[in-house]
């Protein structure tokens, strides 16, 4: 059974058949504030129709951005992880193009970002908004949201950013975790300060299929909003020493 979001009817949440829709109830909510959250800097997301499933056929949750769905792997009480997983896979939906092979490292941190950035929102939309969903110890479930992403970004291993080598071995795998955690964590200030960066994300999915980084995030920066100028330079400035000139 599907059952649309409040927020936002376009999106529904795919009930398994199995179960009564109370005990999904809480899980829907968080879904639906993460919803609500990315709404206000993607004003687009209600044109791209999405179902989202529990019942991961994978043991991750997985985007299919051709088949507007998105499946995350939790239980329906794992509130913290389920906003976890679902902002990450929300920020890939996002991108309506397919992001260059070479580039996907970075789609893949900026998506790690996404859980970084709005999982502590989270905590403190539920606080202004007096919900009162409570951990099995009776503390606010609110709390659990900014935790989980605090300690999510722990895992991270740092590199040398400015090394072509180590972007060498992120190109070629993009899904190295701890390497993604710590882009993600040095990207995160750059979007706390200049929130309108998010408008660039869109446009990842545009750049040119073949190109090296430093030419990748020249175009990006040319395709994308002006308003999102002042982050991606500061991006920019992560992997590059020399000032960027337009």
């Amino acid at each position: 059974m599907l059952v649309p979001l409040k927020n936002i009817k376009t999106f529904t949440f795919d009930l398994p058949d199995d179960v009564s829709k109370e005990s999904y109830d809480n899980l829907i909510f968080t879904l639906d504030s993460i919803v609500y959250l990315f709404s206000r800097y993607f004003p687009e997301i209600d044109k791209h129709p999405l179902v989202i499933s529990p019942k991961s056929p994978k043991p991750n949750p997985v985007t299919y951005k051709d088949q507007g769905l998105i499946f995350i792997y939790t239980k329906p009480k794992q509130w913290a992880k389920a906003a976890y997983q679902f902002s990450h896979e929300l920020c890939h939906y996002m991108i309506p193009g397919e992001v260059p092979t070479h580039l996907r490292w970075l789609e893949e941190s900026i998506c790690e970002m996404a859980s970084y950035y709005f999982l502590p929102k989270l905590s403190k939309y539920w606080k202004r908004t007096n919900v009162q969903l409570r951990t099995q110890d009776g503390d606010l479930y609110a709390n659990e949201f900014i935790n989980y992403a605090i300690d999510d970004s722990k895992k991270a291993v740092p590199f040398n950013l400015l090394d072509s080598n180590e972007i060498s071995v992120l190109e070629k795998d993009p899904y190295l975790r701890n390497s993604n955690a710590f882009v993600s964590n040095l990207l995160l200030p750059i979007f706390k300060k200049n929130y309108k960066t998010w408008a660039a994300i869109p446009c990842l999915g545009s750049l040119s299929a073949s190109a090296a980084l430093k030419d990748s995030l020249r175009e990006w920066i040319e395709l994308s909003p002006q308003k999102s100028y002042i982050g991606l330079i500061q991006i920019y400035s992560l992997f590059f020493e020399e000032e960027f000139l337009q």
